[in-house]
């Protein structure tokens, strides 16, 4: 008889089996936007050019105009080679953030451009708000007209806010130009022409 060998235990025979790891894919429920974005709102009024621009230029009085416009204060005023400092204080529900922009007036231009991210560490990555006033009279004895133009770049720093409000934000442009169509009328009068 040849020699028995011991049993050996069915534990001995059992191998340790890890699972093969499988593909997943995710999707996101929001989209994320991570791209800088843009709206525009445009305007004609029944204004001369130099007297909107005038308005818009003036820094020190956003907030008696502006929607969501808390405070807003030139820090340090324009140079031939600098432009000013200011700070726009914004506030909405629980929302509560002052901006410090760097702006430059362009007279001879008629422009305004405002950059409210250059601090760095708040909601916007970008946020750029650019005023343009062109003389839209066609004839010279037509009524003065002009057409203004607000164009706003941006990109926020936590993709998921502008996942959230991407719905809201580009109505904001068109929100502004009206507040400051009635600052124009309060200041210099009625004088709407259309859109």
């Amino acid at each position: 008889m040849p020699p028995r060998l011991p049993r050996a235990s069915p534990l001995l025979h059992l191998r340790p089996t890890i699972p093969a790891p499988t593909p997943t894919t995710t999707r996101t429920f929001i989209p994320l936007p991570s791209q800088q974005q843009q709206f525009t709102a445009t305007r004609t009024l029944l204004y001369p050019p130099r007297k909107l621009y005038t308005l818009i230029s003036d820094i020190d009085s956003y907030h008696k105009f502006l929607p969501y416009c808390l405070d807003s204060r030139v820090i340090t005023p324009q140079t031939a080679t600098t432009p000013s400092l200011a700070d726009l204080r914004v506030g909405f529900g629980s929302y509560d953030e002052t901006f410090r922009s760097e702006v430059t007036c362009d007279e001879r231009e008629m422009t305004v451009v405002a950059d409210g991210a250059k601090g760095g560490g708040g909601l916007f990555e970008v946020l750029v708000a650019r005023w343009k006033v062109v003389d839209a009279k066609r004839r010279a004895e037509e009524t003065e007209r002009s057409e203004v133009t607000l164009r706003i770049d941006y990109r926020f720093a936590n993709p998921l806010y502008g996942a959230l409000s991407s719905a809201v934000i580009p109505k904001v442009a068109e929100v502004l130009v009206e507040a400051f169509e009635r600052r124009a009328e309060e200041v210099l009068g009625k004088g709407r022409v259309g859109v």
